[in-house]
């Protein structure tokens, strides 16, 4: 027995099954997730989550680095205004050491004998005019040092001078630290291209798509709609075979499975259909026709099923001859039965109840010495049950009269 006609009787079986229990289970097609694109799709957000985190440090160092040169540009500003304030201060008190040493040289000059005081007098005109101008030079200072006591009253402390000393040693070095910050900054990029230079450099996985011949894809979709089978997946099993069909129509297993499935759910007509289709393609194939009668058997239509098989008499398969022989004798076309049964107790000669049909096409037929031969040889053969037995016997006494 052909694997396709077992499948035939297990779906039989699982019909009537079915029928009994008045519950029918409707398949659920199950649809894989797509896994391949929800990972590509967590990559690239993951991708494009550390860009964002990469250009923001980068923001926020150029922006820290701006803020740095803005607070060293005011310190160098404020730094340069106390520098010019002690260089005026220093200015005011060398004009004011020379005011006192001109005024004390007036001084002792007056000490002196009153022949020279027509000289000395002179001489403290021009001086006057000198400390005049001297003042005048001093008071005149830039910056507004118009009063001397707001930086200075009598000289500028050393402690001032050290703070303005250190304050420039400061800015030097802010100055410094900001020019290896921009360097470090400008090197940034050089060492993102070596990253990639070496990234690019790594090995990388290369996934090329193998074009499958027709052949090649058809075999695949067969594996696969096997596995649906063992799996009981039958509407997956049933879209591949119809895949099948639509690329290589000649596939003769494909298109008897899929017959078989359709016939397993009831769908008659279009698993007739399918199979008539076969029978058109490949005509000496006594598969399509059996599953052809099975079919219209089901449904009653015993004169189709017998139209159908008796297309290839002598087809030399043991359940073929029996269903066409058994089936031809019930609408009494005996000729048709007689020849299917011959070639049975050919291929089986020591099956009684091949021996046993073909006495009974033979006396339905009118041939009774050829039938009493056939019960003969049924009566003598150890396979056949009591009933059998005994109505064989009575039927050769009654033809032996």
């Amino acid at each position: 027995m052909s694997v396709i006609n077992q499948m035939l009787k297990d779906l039989d079986e699982r019909q009537n099954e079915q029928q009994h229990s008045q519950n029918s289970a409707v398949p659920i097609r199950k649809q894989g997730m797509p896994w391949k694109l929800i990972a590509i799709i967590v990559i690239i957000v993951i991708a494009l989550n550390i860009l964002g985190i990469f250009m923001w440090q980068l923001y926020n160092e150029n922006k820290s680095l701006k803020s740095l040169n803005d607070n060293s540009y005011e310190q160098n500003q404020h730094a340069q205004q106390l520098v010019e304030g002690v260089d005026n201060a220093f200015n005011t008190d060398a004009a004011s050491k020379k005011i006192n040493t001109l005024i004390e040289t007036v001084n002792n000059e007056e000490d002196t004998s009153p022949a020279e005081d027509e000289i000395k007098e002179d001489k403290a005109q021009e001086n006057a005019q000198t400390i005049t101008t001297l003042a005048n030079t001093s008071i005149t200072k830039p910056n507004d040092l118009t009063k001397p006591n707001d930086l200075i009253e009598k000289n500028v402390s050393n402690n001032e001078i050290k703070n303005v000393s250190n304050l420039n040693h400061q800015t030097a070095l802010n100055t410094k630290t900001t020019e290896n910050e921009n360097i470090n900054l400008d090197a940034l990029p050089v060492k993102e291209a070596e990253k990639t230079v070496i990234k690019s450099e790594k090995p990388q996985l290369t996934i090329s798509r193998k074009q499958l011949t027709a052949a090649e894809l058809t075999q695949q979709k067969i594996d696969q709609a096997e596995q649906a089978l063992a799996e009981n997946k039958l509407t997956r099993a049933e879209k591949l075979f119809e895949d099948i069909l639509l690329m290589s129509p000649d596939h003769q297993i494909a298109r008897k499975k899929l017959a078989a499935l359709w016939f397993g759910r009831q769908s008659y007509q279009p698993a007739i259909n399918l199979l008539s289709q076969g029978i058109q393609l490949y005509p000496q194939d006594s598969e399509f026709r059996l599953m052809k009668a099975r079919i219209y058997l089901n449904q009653g239509q015993t004169t189709a099923a017998v139209n159908t098989l008796k297309e290839l008499p002598a087809v030399e398969n043991v359940e073929y001859q029996a269903l066409l022989a058994s089936h031809a004798q019930q609408i009494s076309q005996f000729n048709i039965a007689i020849t299917a049964y011959q070639l049975l107790t050919t291929l089986e000669p020591n099956a009684g109840r091949w021996w046993l049909g073909l006495a009974v096409a033979y006396d339905s037929d009118s041939n009774f010495e050829q039938a009493k031969r056939a019960y003969g040889q049924a009566i003598n053969k150890n396979d056949l049950s009591d009933n059998a037995r005994q109505f064989a016997v009575q039927r050769v006494q009654e033809l032996g009269e």
